[in-house]
């Protein structure tokens, strides 16, 4: 058996050909809840299906979530790699990104973000 990082044990049998899923670490926060669409769902949705790798782009999202309530202020925050088809207009990645990590059409078309790039 290996060790994972957690101190978990995973099986010998695992192999991450035969069994392609991600770790539960990365899967979307609904997706875990039981809440959001599965992998093949989104993929329908808009996260691309690689043809050739070379067209599709690692974007690095970091998505915030905030309630006001009589309690006080909630925030949660979830960070996450999605790829994106590199020929994606610039003011549409973050509808897409928000699409591709399973939340709704109705919650992505109505987030507010920024983006930043590297250099």
């Amino acid at each position: 058996m290996d060790i994972l990082c957690n101190g978990a044990k995973k099986p010998e049998g695992s192999d991450p050909i035969v069994d392609p899923r991600p770790p539960p670490a990365k899967l979307a926060r609904l997706e875990q809840n039981g809440a959001g669409p599965s992998a093949q769902e989104r993929s329908r949705q808009g996260s691309p299906v690689a043809k050739n790798p070379w067209s599709l782009l690692p974007v690095f999202c970091v998505v915030e979530h905030r309630e006001s309530s009589l309690e006080g202020e909630k925030r949660e925050e979830h960070a996450e790699f999605v790829l994106v088809k590199r020929d994606l207009l610039f003011n549409q990645l973050i509808e897409m990104a928000l699409l591709t990590l399973g939340y709704s059409h109705s919650s992505a078309a109505q987030a507010k973000g920024t983006q930043h790039t590297c250099t």
